[in-house]
């Protein structure tokens, strides 16, 4: 019984911190009036996007900056797995704790997602 608990305590707690805000948000990229409380007019801000005159400058930069992004991060982690794969440093067990800081990303996007699932008339909101 304690056994079975504790799985499905395991289990609900990463769908409540990161599976939910996710829906969440999906929702409100399908449904334009979710956070109305209205699953009306499914997909009915598409037509508005794809109207508009600044989206491919805005595409455009945010793939610009994903390339960057990329290209820097291969510039900097490249030199940097070959230093500690090949080479004896001291403290290796510091440069791996270093190495493993680009990981908690993730969780800032998730914390980020619950900012915006419970602010201020959003979803959660009374």
């Amino acid at each position: 019984m304690k056994q079975t608990f504790l799985s499905g305590a395991t289990l609900a707690a990463p769908v409540m911190l990161v599976a939910l805000p996710l829906v969440f948000i999906l929702l409100q990229a399908i449904f334009p009036h979710f956070s109305a409380g209205s699953l009306g007019d499914a997909f009915g801000g598409i037509p508005a996007l794809l109207a508009d005159p600044q989206l491919p400058a805005m595409l455009g930069g945010t793939l610009w900056i994903a390339a960057g992004v990329a290209l820097v991060s291969v510039m900097i982690g490249l030199p940097l797995g070959i230093l500690r794969g090949m080479f004896s440093l001291p403290l290796p067990r510091l440069w791996d704790l270093l190495f493993l800081i680009p990981f908690l990303t993730p969780p800032y996007i998730s914390a980020l997602s619950w900012m915006l699932a419970l602010q201020s008339r959003a979803i959660c909101s009374s």
